[in-house]
């Protein structure tokens, strides 16, 4: 198992446990920009609703599903990505906007995100 399949691995058997702590994923997106999304109970349970109709397996059985789920609906939630799950995934036969999902242990500094544009002088 790779370093990121065990860390997913532990996240979700985290959640099957129902412990809750403090999670942020660094996402790289498509076009190369990034976002940093802190993940709350709401995407979890948004998880625990879709899963189901979905027919989707537990988490710890598809720890980069569920991973990937949450963060966007992290995302999404935040306002940080507008498009839908598919979009976000490339289901459908489109390419999706998700490249990599990277998780920060609490204390981990992150470098700037979605770097704002340059002020423009009058």
């Amino acid at each position: 198992m790779t370093e990121y399949a065990e860390t997913y691995a532990e996240t979700a058997a985290a959640a099957e446990g129902r412990t809750s702590k403090v999670q942020r994923n660094l996402v790289e997106l498509n076009d190369g920009s990034t976002i940093l999304v802190r993940i709350t109970m709401p995407d979890r349970i948004r998880w625990d609703m879709t899963a189901p109709r979905r027919g989707w397996p537990k988490g710890t059985d598809a720890p980069f599903l569920w991973q990937s789920f949450i963060t966007w609906a992290a995302a999404k939630r935040s306002g940080l990505f507008d498009g839908d799950w598919d979009a976000w995934n490339g289901v459908g036969g489109e390419p999706g906007r998700l490249v990599e999902i990277t998780p920060l242990a609490d204390d981990e500094p992150v470098g700037p995100t979605n770097p704002a544009p340059s002020p423009t002088r009058s």
